[in-house]
């Protein structure tokens, strides 16, 4: 593929973003005599006749208007590229850097839920990833308070914070958004308001951008940028180019040149499109080389203790998982964490001026990493360097198979001892102080997700419901707290196999509570979101009408670019369905008493059939 592909609108012409992704998406698969790639291939939209000329530097192919809307667009690029002739060197494209500084602005965290993030006071990982890089290379940021809203007609929680930032920051010519699929019309709402109110690019990022940046360009017509990928490294790069450049001065050629070189930035002005290595996903190769500034919290962040991102993706494949990251891992070191350690350490005594007055839940450390334990060896290590700290891990997210030997592989039916023995209680409860609320709390968060064999079966789990059972009783024996998700239903859930996880969760809760838990809210229905296997598989077995789509992205005659946004799957089985609603009222309680419901509903069910 061409290393950068650039589309231009002649001007007047009346094309609008959707026609250029188009071009842009036919125009990078062009290849030489040679059938090498292009380090540049640059189209004119809207340019007749059609043209197409050689140079040292790349592809220049003149393409008429009406050509985005034929069937054969990449076919008649194709030719029109065989029959290129060499031509002159376009000019050089002049200054590459902005004039003046530049200055970023994000969001702490504009992910919500009603479980764990909710009350949450934690910046976002990747936030705090880009805003220490940031930091270190001298350019300014502003973070600003609020999350997504979950009431309906309201954007931010906190929208009068990020009026008053906007407000107070005019110089600000960068604002950074988290995107995904779940909350894409409120941060469509958001990329407006910030457009209303200020002249900075904004540029997106996040999961949907990384897996789908064409979708997300053509619905998203104010996003001046797209990463794809890991942050910290490349934003920084970007504000240097930008300087004090922003969305009404606009980008001289050469910073667009500049910009062409940063792999996996797309850059989205009027008339204009660019993609610098299209199929390029940032990922950072050495985690350890990502450093944390805590300078960046204050008490807020810290009074109930922090929470890191200490590695990323998994060895695993689930089938519902949208992580661009999975089936693949990496992380830091254990030298690194005593060194992150450290400095928490040493920003905690500044925020409270001695060690005696921090206080103890504040030394508590949690890991939203996919799954901690992907390494063993290297959790093992990082366990080691806790256990001679004064910090305790406050929780951490793992899944079924992370603690059998060998990630469970090869029908490996031994739980890792070693592993478990690394992880005591006392590992995850504070050094001194008050003890209690932290040892009510759970420990480890994991990905169980169902109790149904067939069930584990459709959502691509590698393990099956006796694999469950051993490891909650051991963690139980060892006094390990636990909160397993747990998803009620999908497309196929068939009543039975709600019953059956009802009483499976059941019978683990009468035999090892209160060390067993699954975090409620329950997850009531599976979510394919179009990125996921699990719509492929819907739309392999003809149930996509099971998805229920809250909107359908779509711009007419253009069907490549349609995006679903996907609520939740609905059990195509009416029972199902109906019990799948019910639920988050029958879970309020005891699971005993969730159970009795389920009975009594299936029991009422059947006799009205019978009847």
């Amino acid at each position: 593929m061409s290393r950068k592909v650039l589309v231009r609108c002649r001007p007047g012409t009346d094309l609008g973003r959707h026609h250029q992704l188009r071009a842009l998406e036919a125009a990078r698969g062009l290849r030489g005599p040679d059938a090498s790639a292009f380090e540049r291939v640059e189209l004119r939209l809207g340019q007749a006749p059609a043209g197409a000329r050689l140079s040292v530097r790349g592809l220049w192919l003149d393409v008429p208007a009406d050509w985005t809307l034929a069937a054969d667009l990449g076919s008649r690029l194709a030719a029109l590229t065989r029959r290129a002739q060499p031509g002159g060197e376009p000019p050089a494209p002049g200054e590459r850097r902005g004039a003046g500084r530049p200055k970023a602005l994000f969001f702490k965290s504009l992910l919500n839920s009603a479980d764990k993030e909710l009350g949450a006071a934690h910046l976002y990982q990747g936030v705090f990833y880009i805003a220490s890089a940031l930091k270190a290379a001298g350019i300014a940021c502003v973070l600003v308070d609020g999350r997504i809203s979950l009431e309906e007609g309201r954007l931010v929680t906190e929208p009068e914070a990020l009026e008053r930032a906007l407000r107070d920051n005019p110089d600000v010519n960068f604002v950074g958004i988290t995107l995904f699929d779940a909350y894409f019309e409120k941060a469509r709402a958001l990329v407006e308001f910030v457009k209303s109110r200020s002249e900075a690019f904004v540029a997106v990022g996040g999961s949907m951008p990384s897996q789908h940046p064409r979708q997300t360009l053509a619905h998203l017509p104010g996003v001046d940028f797209l990463v794809r990928g890991a942050g910290e490294e490349v934003v920084p790069r970007m504000l240097g180019i930008l300087g004090g450049s922003n969305a009404r001065t606009g980008l001289s050629e050469g910073q667009l040149e500049a910009l062409g070189e940063l792999g996996g930035v797309w850059t989205a002005r009027p008339g204009l499109l660019q993609a610098a290595s299209p199929d390029h996903v940032i990922r950072v190769e050495d985690m350890d080389s990502s450093r944390l500034d805590f300078s960046l919290l204050d008490r807020a962040h810290v009074s109930a203790g922090t929470v890191l991102y200490f590695s990323r993706g998994c060895p695993y494949a689930c089938l519902f998982c949208t992580s661009q990251d999975k089936a693949r891992f990496t992380g830091k070191s254990a030298r690194e964490l005593a060194r992150t350690l450290s400095a928490y350490g040493r920003r905690l005594r500044e925020l409270y001026g001695r060690w005696s007055a921090v206080p103890a839940p504040a030394f508590g450390v949690g890991f939203y990493d996919d799954d901690f334990l992907s390494d063993r060896d290297r959790a093992i290590e990082l366990f080691e360097v806790f256990r001679k700290s004064p910090f305790h891990i406050q929780f951490f997210q793992s899944s079924i198979n992370s603690f059998y030997r060998g990630h469970g592989r090869a029908g490996s039916e031994e739980l890792d001892e070693d592993l478990l023995d690394a992880m005591p209680e006392a590992l995850f409860l504070p050094k001194w102080g008050d003890v209690g609320a932290a040892a009510r709390r759970p420990y480890v968060y994991i990905g169980t997700e169902n109790y149904c064999d067939e069930e584990l079966r459709r959502l691509g789990k590698p393990y099956r419901y006796a694999r469950v059972e051993r490891l909650v009783a051991e963690l139980s024996r060892r006094r390990i707290r636990q909160a397993h998700h747990f998803i009620v239903s999908n497309a196929r859930t068939r009543p039975g196999q709600i019953l059956e996880n009802l009483e499976r969760i059941a019978a683990l809760d009468a035999r090892h509570a209160p060390y067993y838990g699954v975090l409620k809210p329950v997850i009531s229905h599976l979510v394919s979101f179009y990125s996921s296997p699990s719509y492929q598989t819907l739309e392999k077995l003809g149930l996509l009408g099971c998805a229920r789509v809250r909107e359908r992205l779509s711009l007419p005659g253009f069907p490549e670019l349609d995006y679903p946004l996907v609520d939740r799957d609905l059990p195509r089985d009416e029972r199902a369905r109906e019990m799948a609603a019910l639920m988050s009222s029958w879970t309020t309680g005891s699971w005993e008493r969730a159970l009795a419901q389920a009975r009594a509903y299936l029991g009422r069910s059947e006799a009205r059939v019978a009847g």
